[in-house]
């Protein structure tokens, strides 16, 4: 490659991630420095215990964080603000442009699969990291049917074992099969993300401006957000909205009023139908595996137990996000109810909103950790349950800590602040493990230590930004002061 193409792909990353949003770059450098002080911290306990230095070890998770930073920086930064570069526009005073970009877009997937397959240590994986790093970028770029790129990798073992015919596993999984499949795979990767930024001609207009605006949507609402179609909500959920939207209707009440700001897609019955889709579905899998009740059964089950129950758990942090994103989206609905005498006494407002929004909250936690300890005792023991129940308080924590705040100023989590609550809750996590080693049991001690210091920490949290809340302008309509 001459050094003009360099030259011109240093231009278009400046463009894309630094100059679009420097605080995000240098807070990803920072924290790739943070997690960098970790490697010395690892090859000091290694050298102390095993009086041996696992430099192959050191460099893989050297490699990780590298892919890491990259991952976050090309899918979140690069990917959207390359979509929006390939302009008519743009093709006419740079015609070039359009190259650079498809050869960085392909480019930054290979490296950021490669990165993460080659500190794994297990090439076979490589199809399934870059299924996920392909899925992400491609709904960032306002693709949400992409999803599922990001859903089939998770159902491999499955179709593995038990639906594909094992001869063809077999030819995948030899050497000369693997290296086609991956060849395969990355041809059909580059095509997919060539097909992001067509040739800049009528029918490229004709289609942007619905692309743009979804990535628009998508970077307001977060990849989990409801649309604004009834989407995702679907029947049930709404059924079930609009029911109590009717009782509370016949005898108004300004705290459950102004909830109602929000949207059906704010309130908590917006998670009935993810709920009742995880309930049919284990109940299921609980049947598919007392009817095969093998042993590559039981293995999968066992490492869905780690896997699978660890996601859901994981959901449990980004429960109340959808309370943040409707309360950013709805503010004409909040100026228009402020208008009415539903809303109340304004100096109470706040107040009453917080009471309503922690109940809200509290109700999801509950349900939701109901629904992960019941997958667990399906195919867990004791032991799986205490673990899910320990993530399921640190998710609650996470969500809890997203709950309040100033929304007259700020409605939205900052990227920053939803990353350090990150950081925090692999620090809690870390904390609870050294109590554990401690204390002589590193399980199941890690997850009782895990439990209450999560507790406690959300509990200060909570108060926290309870008083802020309570102690801010009124909030709706909300970001009017930011």
């Amino acid at each position: 490659m001459t050094a003009s193409a360099w030259h011109d792909m240093l231009r278009i990353w400046n463009l894309t991630t630094v100059q679009r949003d420097a605080r995000a770059i240098r807070f990803l450098t920072g924290f790739a420095l943070l997690l960098l002080v970790a490697l010395p911290i690892m090859g000091g306990i290694s050298l102390y215990q095993d009086h041996t230095l696992p430099v192959l070890a050191l460099l893989r998770v050297l490699l990780a964080i590298g892919g890491l930073w990259l991952a976050i920086a090309w899918v979140w930064l690069f990917v959207p603000s390359a979509v929006v570069m390939n302009s008519a526009a743009n093709a006419r005073l740079l015609p070039r442009q359009r190259r650079r970009l498809v050869q960085m877009a392909i480019g930054g997937w290979l490296l950021i699969t490669t990165a993460f397959t080659v500190a794994s240590g297990k090439w076979p994986i490589f199809a399934l990291v870059g299924s996920y790093v392909l899925g992400f970028a491609l709904m960032r770029a306002g693709n949400i049917r992409a999803v599922t790129l990001t859903v089939l990798p998770g159902f491999w073992p499955a179709l593995s074992r038990h639906l594909l015919p094992e001869p063809l596993v077999q030819a995948i999984s030899s050497g000369p099969g693997l290296l086609l499949a991956t060849a395969a795979f990355s041809a059909a990767a580059a095509w997919a993300l060539a097909r992001l930024y067509p040739a800049a001609g009528d029918r490229h207009l004709e289609t942007r401006g619905e692309r743009v605006r979804r990535m628009e949507r998508m970077a307001s609402s977060g990849w989990g957000a409801a649309q604004e179609s009834e989407g995702f909500l679907t029947t049930p959920g709404l059924k079930v909205y609009r029911a109590i939207l009717r009782r509370d209707s016949r005898a108004p009440r300004a705290d459950a009023m102004l909830m109602h700001a929000f949207g059906p897609t704010g309130h908590w019955s917006a998670w009935i139908t993810t709920i009742v889709l995880l309930v049919v579905t284990s109940l299921v899998a609980w049947l598919f595996v007392a009817w095969r009740n093998d042993a590559s059964t039981h293995e999968f089950v066992k490492g869905f137990s780690w896997g699978g129950l660890g996601g859901l758990a994981f959901m449990i942090a980004f429960s109340t996000a959808h309370m943040r994103q409707q309360l950013d989206r709805t503010r004409g609905e909040q100026a228009l109810l402020l208008l009415t005498p539903l809303a109340g006494d304004r100096a109470l407002l706040n107040r009453r909103l917080g009471t309503m929004m922690l109940r809200g909250a509290l109700l999801q936690w509950i349900v939701l950790t109901a629904v992960v300890l019941w997958i667990s005792t399906l195919f867990g023991g004791t032991d799986v349950v205490l673990r899910e129940f320990a993530l399921c308080c640190l998710g609650g924590q996470v969500a809890m800590a997203c709950l309040f705040g100033d929304f007259a100023h700020a409605p939205r989590i900052g990227v920053v602040r939803a990353v350090l609550l990150g950081v925090l809750a692999l620090v809690e996590l870390g904390v609870a493990g050294g109590l554990g080693w401690l204390s002589g049991a590193l399980l199941p001690h890690t997850w009782y230590w895990l439990i209450a210091i999560s507790l406690v920490v959300g509990a200060l949290q909570l108060r926290h930004g309870w008083s802020t809340l309570v102690t801010a302008p009124v909030a709706f309509p909300a970001g009017r002061l930011g």
